[in-house]
């Protein structure tokens, strides 16, 4: 590196810079290269973007693959049309979003099959096939007999070892806080594991809204509204305090499910240090050839 420049001020200087640069960069020299595959300016960056709430991707699922959007300059009444997006082939037809953690993107499909996917650097990692447990769980029963059931996985990081992990989920509890048939209430756990830290964000009139299911995506830059996902059909920002309602038209969609999920852009490995940048999909045929070198 520069001996003119201190260290510590080229690594502050990199950590601001998007992904899409930071890759470019790697190609510079070899001390570049090692210092932004690291694992601690790579917690730094996304550190840094957690904290200003930037470099987040809007991930929509399309016919077996996503379509992933700049997130940071969405505003309320942008016009979406996926044609004009890029798109990341799965080489799947059914894909569906697991979850989202730290850059890293869980997909699965009907046969159980998962890859863990960061839709940033296009590395990705395959796993073998889990299998699903059905449940049934008793909420309550009475007024109404209330009941919770479905099939899935979760996934998420795991602080203690350092590890991201995807689980077979036998039973969970999700709870949808509404009052009556009037409004419902989005409510946040600020520090985890303690029930006196939990806090009501913002509630969503009906009077306003039309829906069924309501699923939070991501707030706007200016932290005035929220993205919603309404009854996996439309997308809508909400005014927190002003309860005006703003549809996302989405041209070019070809599925009338719709799903998204918000991912936040990091170096993050889904593999440890293995980097496959820009190598072929995650396809079937790719990840037996893997098992078998393996």
């Amino acid at each position: 590196m520069s001996s003119h420049i201190p260290f510590d001020i080229i690594t502050r200087i990199l950590s601001i810079l998007d992904i899409k640069t930071l890759l470019c960069f790697r190609s510079v020299s070899k001390e570049w290269r090692s210092l932004i595959d690291s694992s601690g300016f790579i917690n730094t960056h996304m550190s840094l973007s957690i904290k200003t709430n930037t470099n987040n991707t809007l991930l929509i699922l399309g016919e077996g693959g996503l379509n992933p959007i700049n997130f940071d300059d969405l505003s309320p009444g942008d016009l979406l049309n996926l044609q004009d997006q890029p798109f990341i082939s799965i080489g799947w037809q059914d894909v569906r979003l697991m979850g989202s953690c730290n850059g890293l993107v869980c997909l699965s499909n009907d046969d159980g099959d998962v890859v863990i996917l960061n839709q940033s650097t296009r590395e990705h990692k395959g796993i073998l096939s889990l299998v699903r447990h059905r449940f049934e769980l008793s909420v309550s029963s009475a007024p109404d007999e209330h009941w919770v059931w479905g099939s899935g996985y979760g996934f998420g990081y795991d602080a203690v070892s350092n590890d991201y992990k995807v689980v077979s989920i036998a039973n969970f509890l999700c709870v949808f806080a509404k009052v009556r048939d009037w409004s419902a209430d989005v409510w946040i756990m600020k520090e985890y594991g303690v029930k006196e830290s939990w806090s009501k964000v913002f509630s969503i009139s009906r009077n306003v809204l039309s829906y069924d299911s309501v699923r939070p995506l991501g707030y706007s830059r200016r932290g005035r509204e929220v993205l919603l996902e309404l009854d996996e059909k439309r997308l809508v920002w909400y005014g927190m305090e002003t309860r005006r309602v703003v549809d996302v038209v989405i041209q070019g969609r070809k599925k009338e499910r719709l799903e998204a999920i918000l991912c936040l852009n990091s170096l993050v490995p889904p593999d440890g240090n293995d980097r496959v940048v820009n190598s072929q999909q995650p396809t079937k045929e790719h990840k037996k050839n893997e098992e078998e070198e393996g």
